[in-house]
């Protein structure tokens, strides 16, 4: 029996969908994976050099934190590739470079096959592994830009946000996956293991997610979208066939020749005004406002303080993986349901309560089990809304002909307070003056704050999308400039 045409073309685009977003495993890998090195960084590194205690939180944040400028530099030039190479050759040159660099990211101390002395091989293996670490963090710009892009650029309207939440799900996936292999790798040995090759052994493993994304990425097509902005219209059309009904295809490359027909040529950034900028950067920007990465990426760390054993922690860490992957499972059933703003102020609210209690269960010295408790309820409330929703709306909120140099600014914006606020968490989390008036609760109190800016902006200035076409949201920004 023959499947309907609707079934056949939403099986055809969902796993397009799926093997793209397989591609954010790396970048859930990555944020996640060093979390499980910390300490080994701190051991390897920053306790073999004259430092004040302020002095090792500052390297050891800039050692986390250095791919985060990377990513900046990789978001700012991932627009530009994109349009000019195809999403596919961009996204592919990313992978690449994860493989090359999670070797040299577990092995940057090479400079002793120089016979470097001791204090300059310290030096220059900090070297290494800081530059490694921001062409890996390169990749990760370019990846996370492209990806939900290409998804939104394939997709039906009416299951456009379900398939670009997928991009949310593999790094979700990255995350736990991330943390189960960490947590296997210290369980299996001491302390003295996992400072000489456990720590090594965690950064080598991304390179197997990277080799299967190559595989998985020879086999889609290039963007049709993309095809059809640089004149390759009948192999656009060949390829939108697959995804798109009939009445889809003929509304989707009317308004594409309309859109061709206004501008041959690239559009300014401001050419629909400054409020779609402003809404569509704050939204791609101030997700990292929610301290979501910078929990991420020291886990480990936050739960030893409240469990006090550093393989509980471990073990523990898994389980926020666990969480984060479930729930946005669910988000991705329930995405279509409701309005992607109603979504956006619930998540903002959820989270906002969360870690004030967090704050102020560190500050009351309260029962490990409750701090727990708090986490996991901020990392589900962060999961089912901001996770998936905030990279379904900035790749669906910008008009086609800007989409591609907005979105990767965007995201780099987003990369950039990533970055401050990883290399900040070690820092103000570990303060003796802040430690001893706050005791651990004053960087919760700060995210809590901070999450107020982007849940504001989304509820006054942004339109409901849900539903609407790509180019009936151009229209509309349109009717506003």
């Amino acid at each position: 029996m023959s499947l309907r045409p609707d079934i056949r073309l939403n099986r055809s685009v969902l796993r397009t969908a799926i093997a793209v977003a397989f591609g954010n495993i790396l970048f859930g890998f990555h944020i996640s994976g060093i979390s499980g090195t910390v300490e080994a960084l701190r051991a390897n590194f920053a306790n073999h050099l004259d430092l004040t205690i302020t002095g090792q939180n500052i390297l050891i944040g800039f050692l986390v934190s250095i791919s985060l400028l990377g990513a900046v530099i990789g978001s700012i030039v991932a627009g530009r590739l994109a349009d000019r190479f195809g999403r596919k050759l961009a996204m592919n040159t990313a992978v690449t470079l994860f493989i090359i660099t999670s070797i040299i990211n577990a092995f940057p101390d090479f400079g002793v096959l120089f016979k470097i002395q001791p204090v300059s091989w310290i030096i220059f293996s900090i070297i290494s592994f800081s530059g490694s670490r921001f062409i890996s963090g390169c990749a990760l710009g370019i990846i996370s830009t492209i990806i939900p892009l290409y998804i939104s650029e394939i997709s039906p309207a009416k299951i456009r946000g379900r398939l670009v939440a997928l991009s949310q799900m593999g790094v979700v996936t990255g995350i736990l996956v991330a943390f189960i292999i960490n947590y296997l790798i210290e369980s299996s040995g001491d302390t003295k293991f996992l400072y000489s090759w456990g720590w090594r052994l965690m950064f080598v493993s991304e390179a197997i997610p990277s080799i299967i994304t190559i595989f998985l990425f020879i086999r889609i097509p290039e963007s049709p979208r993309y095809l059809y902005n640089i004149g390759q219209v009948e192999e656009a059309k060949r390829i939108f066939s697959k995804y798109l009904s009939t009445s889809e295809l003929y509304e989707t490359l009317k308004s594409l020749e309309t859109v061709s027909r206004q501008s041959k040529k690239g559009v300014p950034l401001n050419s629909y005004g400054k409020r779609v900028l402003f809404v569509g950067l704050s939204i791609a920007m101030l997700q990292p406002l929610t301290g979501i990465n910078a929990i991420l990426f020291y886990t480990p760390e936050i739960l030893k303080r409240a469990v006090g054993d550093i393989t509980t922690a471990f073990f523990q860490s898994t389980l926020v993986g666990l969480i984060n992957f479930i729930t946005t499972i669910v988000a991705i059933f329930i995405i279509e349901r409701a309005g992607r703003k109603k979504f956006y102020f619930n998540g903002g609210i959820g989270m906002f309560v969360c870690l004030i209690i967090v704050g102020f269960l560190f500050f009351l010295g309260a029962s490990p089990v409750l701090i727990l408790g708090f986490l996991f309820l901020f990392i589900i409330a962060f999961a089912i809304t901001w996770g998936p929703i905030t990279w379904v709306m900035a790749s669906e909120i910008f008009p086609s002909k800007i989409s591609a140099k907005a979105l990767s600014l965007g995201i780099a914006g987003q990369w950039l307070v990533n970055y401050l606020i990883a290399w900040t968490f070690p820092v103000i989390a570990n303060s003796p003056s802040l430690v001893k008036t706050f005791r651990y609760a004053f960087p919760f109190w700060l995210y809590a704050l901070l999450i107020i800016i982007p849940t504001v902006i989304v509820l006054v200035f942004s339109p409901e999308t849900k539903g609407k076409s790509l180019e009936e949201i151009e229209k509309y920004w349109e009717s506003k400039n």
